[in-house]
């Protein structure tokens, strides 16, 4: 067994491109610098001292899972198993990162492969180490720095040693998979070249749509694997305690990512500069999701559309572990400085991140597993009989066979083909040099894409073309022996694809455009089947916070308005629309208003299209309104009735000055007169503050208008003389009514506002100084 994972390894490590010069560049791109390795060295001691205590701990969750209890069999092969275990986590601590210890982790995978142990819940192993030991690493530190800087070099080196286990696992399940795909096949090929014959071209048999990656989360599976991993209640009330330290932390973090994966030639083409604030903003939200988070069944369904996703743009695990390693780095440092309680904090938020990152691992496999079944191996091509060119070349680069196509795209009489020299045959440079880089680095295969003239011997058009060469016996070929060569026409493709991808870009661009909101629901389970980006800017929650999450849309209605909210989209018939305006919940719980327009697409008995716009500033907007013409309204009111109340207020106050005079003209005592005195001043008094009271609100309420009306102009004077006459003699002046012989006797008018401006007149020339006669 043995001898055969040594030969193995040499299989792995010529595959993965691994060699003691790659150690340090990998080194570095984690971040593990030498600094990390002696923090490592420093926590040994008590880390030791821990080891039997958590590998104990780590075998009883082990054998609860029904996924590992299988392969746990017997007292000795536990004992067996836990040695190794204390072994590794020594080496992990105490032995430098040279090719010896590459090489060790690189068998670590192999063996994982071979015994069926997922990767998924080998990583998951890894937050307990890290979990159970945050503890014991930050109190054995001589500082609060130190403590943090260990916890760090920790993570570094747990993350180095699993993206190397996990290449490991990877190649050698695909190395199994090609040759599962094409064993029977090889061996029918190789037989037929060896005979010197010509393969016949074969019936292509029925084939099926290729189908997408299904993303399979079941709750009891979350629960389960949450249970495994220790992300119980109390860890999850913690993790929103983090969700300020990480967004603040997190721009600076990013910087250093995007800066690292920008300046490697393995990952630069996947981060170009125009996408890199796209990405920062997707990967921030990724972080504070991750803080706020039910860890439920849409949640585990969206991280597995990362891993998904990631190996369809060709960005592998090691990458992704990479760049998550820098990040998890970086923002341990972070929280243990600013958190109260950093050992609950870490723990948390160390396994939080584990938890996602087995479910982006287990998406990455079942998404290069489906792919390689559905497209990859020379003898799934040959059997499927495809429009694609193909040749078999010998092991001195002789044509042995042709397919039809490739008969045509040679443009060559077929008698004159067979065993002529490949650089004849085919005359493009890049098709000899794709044929011997794949013996000279024994290569399973190796693609390129490159523009031809179609027919080559004919220059009607340049065509966009794959050319892919096959060993045709899988990995274990030596240099010379027989290979595939495929030439497909792929212009077509790259054209629709680009117009699908620009058509794609072109609708997320219209929706991401429009500020508003647009989804999809199904009334039978009120759950969301679709959701833009602008989800974000409305609600604070990305889209995949309610992709397939029953009741999310729901939920985030209040109380009060989500009767109608439900009733609205549920009375819908197919074709209908209608609209409504409602209150929404945001994730910082701030409560904003929304109108929202409902479609019930023809022939959709349960699908309700909903486009959600903001419109809180214009409820705001309207409510001031109402308040300003409210105030407006009871202003007027108050002066309408001021101003109405003008004359009646008037006229009594008058007769009271005027009596008050009367009696002051009589025979009085000296203390009558006096308080009469006092009551007659005070009266005066008033009557200039309602006057300039009254006839102010007669202004504001814009009631000071003039009546039209007869009246006698000689009783409007006699009544104002009347009221000012005592207060005019006891200035010792008379006061009487003159009018000429020939004026009117009745004029029209306002008699009211003309009484008013001659008593206002005569008051204001007796309260001047008079001279004596």
């Amino acid at each position: 067994m043995s001898h055969v994972l040594d030969a193995e390894l040499d299989e792995l490590v010529r595959a993965l491109g691994i060699s003691p010069a790659s150690v340090a560049t990998r080194m570095v791109a984690v971040g593990l610098t030498s600094d990390d390795l002696r923090c490592l060295a420093a926590i040994e001691p008590s880390v030791s001292a821990n080891l039997d205590r958590f590998i104990n701990s780590l075998y009883e969750r082990l054998l609860a899972q029904p996924e590992f209890a299988p392969l746990l069999v017997g007292d000795a092969q536990i004992a067996r198993l836990k040695a190794a275990q204390r072994r590794y986590f020594r080496d992990l601590l105490l032995c430098p990162r040279d090719w010896d210890y590459v090489l060790r982790q690189l068998r670590i995978g192999a063996v994982h492969y071979r015994v069926h142990l997922k990767p998924q819940w080998y990583l998951a192993t890894y937050a307990h180490f890290l979990c159970d030991h945050v503890p014991v690493v930050l109190r054995s530190a001589p500082s609060a720095e130190e403590g943090a800087r260990r916890v760090v070099a920790l993570v570094r080196a747990a993350f180095f040693d699993a993206i190397i286990a996990l290449d490991a696992y990877g190649l050698t399940e695909e190395i199994s998979m090609r040759a599962r795909a094409g064993a029977q096949s090889v061996s029918t090929v190789t037989r037929a070249v060896d005979r010197n014959d010509r393969v016949e071209p074969m019936r292509a048999p029925q084939t099926r749509s290729p189908t997408l990656t299904q993303i399979t989360v079941t709750t009891e599976s979350m629960e389960r694997r949450r249970h495994y991993l220790g992300l119980d209640s109390s860890f999850l009330g913690i993790l929103p305690t983090l969700a300020g330290i990480i967004t603040e932390a997190a721009p600076a973090i990013l910087t250093d990512f995007y800066a690292m994966f920008s300046s490697m030639p393995e990952t630069a083409a996947l981060v170009p500069p125009t996408a890199i604030e796209r990405l920062r903003q997707q990967v921030l939200s990724y972080w504070q999701e991750l803080a706020i988070s039910r860890f439920d069944r849409p949640y585990g369904a969206s991280r597995m559309r990362i891993g998904m996703v990631h190996e369809r743009i060709g960005l592998g695990p090691r990458w992704y572990l990479t760049g998550l390693a820098r990040q998890v780095a970086l923002f341990v440092t972070e929280i243990a400085a600013a958190h109260p309680d950093p050992e609950a904090a870490l723990s948390a938020f160390l396994r939080a991140v584990f938890f996602d990152v087995t479910y982006v691992i287990e998406a990455y496999l079942d998404a290069r597993a489906e792919t390689l079944l559905r497209t990859d191996g020379y003898a799934n091509q040959l059997v499927a009989g495809l429009s694609s060119a193909v040749a078999i070349i010998d092991s001195s680069s002789r044509l042995v066979s042709i397919n039809p196509t490739m008969r045509d795209l040679l443009g060559i009489t077929p008698g004159l083909l067979y065993r002529m020299p490949l650089e004849q045959a085919v005359p493009l440079p890049a098709v000899k040099a794709l044929v011997e880089r794949v013996r000279a680095e024994a290569l399973p295969r190796a693609e390129a894409v490159l523009n031809l003239s179609i027919p080559i011997g004919a220059p009607l058009g340049q065509r966009l073309c794959r050319l892919t060469v096959v060993q045709l016996e899988p990995w274990s070929m030596a240099a010379g022996r027989p290979v595939a060569l495929m030439i497909e026409d792929i212009t077509e493709l790259a054209r629709l694809a680009s117009m699908v991808e620009r058509n794609e870009e072109r609708y997320s661009a219209l929706l991401n455009a429009v500020d508003a909101a647009v989804w999809e629901m199904d009334t039978s389970t009120w759950t969301v089947e679709l959701m833009s980006a602008q989800a974000l800017a409305l609600t604070g929650y990305r889209d995949v916070f309610y992709v397939g999450r029953c009741g999310a849309l729901v939920d985030r209605v209040p109380d009060q308005d989500r009767s109608r909210f439900l009733s609205a989209c549920g009375a819908l018939k197919p074709g209908e629309r209608s609209s409504l305006e409602h209150r929404l919940v945001r994730a910082d719980e701030r409560e904003i208003w929304v109108r929202c327009h409902l479609r019930r697409p023809e022939g959709a008995r349960t699908v309700v299209v909903g486009v959600s716009v903001d419109i809180t500033s214009e409820k705001l907007a309207e409510q001031r309104a109402r308040e300003r013409d409210l105030a407006e309204g009871r202003s007027q009111a108050k002066s309408r009735f001021l101003a109405q109340m003008s004359h009646e207020i008037r006229t009594p106050m008058n007769g009271v000055l005027g009596m008050s005079r009367l009696l002051l003209d009589g025979e009085l005592s000296p203390d009558q007169r006096e308080k009469m005195q006092i009551v007659l001043s005070s009266a005066e008094g008033l009557l200039g503050i309602i006057n300039d009271l009254l006839d102010l609100s007669k202004v504001e309420a814009g009631h000071m208008t003039l009546e039209r009306t007869s009246f006698a102009l000689r009783v409007v004077c006699e009544e104002a003389l009347s009221v000012l006459r005592l207060a005019a003699r006891t200035k010792g002046v008379a006061l009487r009514c003159e009018l000429p012989a020939d004026g009117p006797e009745r004029c029209v008018g306002d008699p009211v506002r003309l009484r008013q401006v001659l008593l206002n007149l005569l008051g204001n020339g007796l309260q001047s100084p008079i001279a004596a006669p």
